[in-house]
């Protein structure tokens, strides 16, 4: 007797807590709800220039009921109501929230409600009053289109998710949407998205000054534009996948981007002559900003069809050694990823010139894990230009089977790159280069001195209305920029190889600074670097071209007119001049059917073939 009487006295306790816990919670939701909304009106309201409050609350027992009211503030800084939507608010401890059993304060929900009557949109929304903060799902439906009319936009479903504390200064914004359709009222263009993922994470900081991480997730996506009543520009782009993670944005220094822009734009409609280097520069600029180490891009599936032929690439790129203080240089340098680009077959045809253009089998390849081991592969199986009114099956250019590779690596005190190609043939209409194989060494380079180069690279390219410094002067900046490459075991190697219809010709040369004093090489500049440059350079080619070249000169100074002499020279005589001047003084030796340029030198001391070298301008030019 004594156990039942426990056990029912500890059931009526039971039932007394879970009578009472409803009407407590629900005093704890009222406070909750109208707290948060008013901080939430402080700062995400102050953006958006809208506010949210909860009017004619009727709290009961176990559920409550009001008028959520959406007021948006007018040019005098008044709010006018622009929407009423009666919600019901449900207590907890316990209840169903979005088919799931939840535990929380209170959940409110709405009825189906107009978003606006311009909208092709209605809505209904929960809101999830958790123990550990604040949830609400936004649930967007398509509404009916009237009959024979066809919305522009079109979404089979959407959804909106926003979680926030209490204190509603960090906000984190989830969408989910399938079959999204968009076709402008022309027809012109087309997008399809079968499923859409966005992230946003919002941190508010100050007034009108937040930071903002975002990202997207697109699956099995198509746009299609096309000129009206014209299939044959017809382009197509589908892709599998494309996902970027973790874009960042701060709004303040997003503003001053904007600024810029709004400068560029401005000086672009006064008629300014703008450079679209300057939009480059300022487009650097953006992405250095929302680039941290954090932050992925990933695009998969890419396929671009066109009449003239079609793309299929994909790409990701991630940047886990970024430093958190960067520039753009750190962002090119410091990326991971890789790129794949395959064109299978490309046709297109200038009608005015009457000239056809084709190309088959490109790939491009590029593995990279950040700038100090990078690799990039590209081949060709063909591109020819060919005249489509002539009778005669000879293009006027044919290039096949190329092949090229790419390589960088070293770390940040020495570079190197290092460059193959090969091409099978390249043909004229007149004959055919063959076995054409080469490589370029760009040994042991000042990685340090890049950073130099891109910042002189932007001075020149980005828009400067103030104009603080001449074009020339920045120019040189690069230049010198680009000579602080060099240190002592720097080496730079060239060798070239081909057969041509008329022989072989071969190339070697390098080109070092074993010497080079290092305080000169700190601050160096073209002029001292090339005085302290030791070099070798050998040539052997056809001597035909170089003859026939010099009798084509001939016969135009003979058929030339005298009164013409006065005039300064073409470039092609003074090529020939040169020539002439070079065989006589055994610049260019003959050997056999071919000449050769046996040259070494260090700084201005130059010998060709053993024979020291003299400037033409500084001897007796040769009588023609």
């Amino acid at each position: 007797m004594q156990r039942r009487n426990k056990l029912a006295l500890a059931l009526f306790v039971i039932m007394g807590i879970y009578t009472i816990l409803p009407f407590c919670f629900g005093i704890i939701a009222k406070h909750y709800t109208k707290t948060f909304l008013q901080h939430e009106n402080k700062t995400i309201g102050n953006v958006l220039n809208i506010n949210v409050k909860l009017v004619q609350y009727d709290r009961r027992w176990f559920h409550s009921t009001a008028i959520m009211q959406l007021e948006r503030k007018t040019e005098d800084g008044s709010f006018e109501i622009i929407k009423k939507i009666p919600v019901l608010i449900t207590h907890g401890p316990i209840y169903i929230f979005n088919g799931r059993v939840k535990t929380g304060f209170a959940v409110i929900k709405s009825q189906l409600f107009s978003i606006d009557p311009q909208s092709p949109f209605q809505a209904y929304f929960h809101e999830n009053i958790g123990f550990a903060g604040e949830h609400a799902a936004f649930i967007f439906s398509s509404e009916k289109t009237k009959e024979n009319e066809i919305a522009p936009f079109h979404v089979d479903s959407f959804q909106l998710s926003m979680n926030s504390k209490l204190d509603a200064n960090k906000f984190h914004f989830f969408i989910d949407a399938h079959g999204l359709h968009f076709q402008d009222p022309k027809k012109a263009i087309t997008v399809t998205i079968r499923r859409l993922k966005s992230t946003l994470l919002a941190q508010y900081l100050s007034d009108q000054h937040w930071a903002l991480t975002w990202g997207i997730d697109l699956k099995k996506n198509q746009l299609t534009t096309v000129m009206p009543g014209n299939e044959s520009t017809m382009l197509t782009l589908n892709t599998d996948n494309i996902k970027l993670a973790n874009l960042h944005f701060d709004t303040k220094k997003m503003a001053l981007v904007a600024n810029e822009m709004v400068e560029l734009k401005q000086a672009t409609d006064s008629g300014q002559s703008i450079k679209a280097t300057a939009w480059m520069a300022l487009f650097q600029q953006l992405l250095t900003q929302v680039i941290q180490k954090d932050t992925t891009a990933m695009v998969s599936g890419l396929s671009v069809s066109t009449p003239v032929g079609q793309l299929i690439a994909r790409y990701n790129v991630s940047f886990p050694t970024l430093p958190d203080a960067h520039d753009y240089f750190d962002v090119a340098t410091h990326n991971v990823g890789n790129l794949q680009v395959d064109v299978p077959q490309w046709t297109y045809t200038d009608l005015k010139n009457n000239t056809l253009f084709s190309l088959k089998k490109l790939h491009y390849s590029e593995n990279n894990n950040t700038v100090f081991s990078r690799n990039s592969t590209m081949t060709l199986g063909s591109f020819n230009i060919q005249d489509t009114q002539s009778t005669s099956k000879t293009p006027i250019l044919a290039v096949n089977a190329l092949f090229y590779q790419g390589e960088l690596n070293g770390d940040a005190t020495h570079l190197s790159q290092t460059m193959h190609w090969k091409l099978a043939d390249v043909c004229f209409s007149d004959g055919c280069f063959n076995q054409i194989h080469g490589k370029l060494e760009l040994l042991n380079m000042n990685f340090n001195a890049f950073r130099t180069i891109a910042l002189a690279t932007q001075q020149i390219v980005q828009y400067n209305p103030q104009k603080m410094q001449s074009m020339r002067t920045r120019w040189m900046d690069l230049a010198n920029a680009y000579a602080k490459l060099i240190s002592p075991e720097t080496k730079i190697v060239l060798t070239h190889d081909m057969t041509t219809p008329e022989g072989n010709v071969s190339l070697q040369g390098d080109l070092l600074w074993p010497n080079l004093n290092v305080n000169t090489a700190v601050a160096s500049d073209v002029n001292a670097l090339m005085g302290q440059a030791v070099y070798e350079f050998r040539l052997l080619f056809p001597a035909v071209y170089v003859n026939a070249f010099l009798a084509d000169q001939k016969k135009t100074m003979m058929a030339k007119n005298p009164a013409a002499d006065a005039k300064e020279p073409s470039f092609e005589t003074q090529t020939a001049d040169f020539l002439q001047y070079a065989i006589l003084q055994g610049y260019l030796k003959k050997v056999g059917d071919a000449y050769t340029v046996d040259l070494t030198g260090k700084g201005d001391a130059i010998t060709v073939n053993g024979i020291a070298w003299k400037a033409p301008y500084s001897a007796q030019s040769p009588e023609r």
